[in-house]
């Protein structure tokens, strides 16, 4: 058993947008650990101004690292990748990485804000698509990101 986290995509744009999990590497899934990954957020739709999970979750889908359970590495990854259902827009691609208990990402195309808290037993990550293309531009300087948001 790894180290887990509660996700949650909340789309506050206009768009309504897919959602794709890939590079799965040491991840539980399908209620595995109780953990949700690929069996709640691949292949998804998020329509404008909704959340998946919905908002009477609060936290998010748990999903949860199986790096201690197969194999001796401590750490696990995927990406989730956004796109715009209408057009196929990459609106953007998220590399996510867990080492010991400690989630990172990488975010190519910044269309989406993302906080990660790293100090509860389990983190909680978020993952909100913004309003506009002006808000868009001024987040462009955290494409890279070791921060813990709490």
């Amino acid at each position: 058993m790894g180290y887990g986290a509660y996700l949650k995509v909340r789309n506050d744009s206009t768009l309504t947008v897919s959602l794709y999990v890939a590079d799965t590497e040491n991840m539980f899934d399908y209620n595995q650990q109780g953990s949700n990954l690929i069996s709640w957020f691949d292949n998804k739709s998020v329509e404008p101004e909704h959340s998946l999970p919905d908002e009477s979750d609060s936290y998010g889908k748990y999903i949860e690292t199986a790096y201690n359970a197969v194999s001796n590495r401590n750490e696990a990854k995927f990406t989730l990748r956004i796109i715009n259902k209408q057009d196929g827009e990459n609106i953007a691609e998220i590399k996510f990485q867990v080492n010991a208990n400690d989630w990172t990402y990488k975010l190519t195309n910044p269309k989406v804000n993302i906080s990660i808290n790293n100090t509860d037993k389990q983190a909680k990550i978020l993952i909100t698509l913004l309003k506009d293309k002006t808000h868009i531009q001024n987040i462009a300087s955290t494409t890279d990101s070791n921060t813990v948001f709490k």
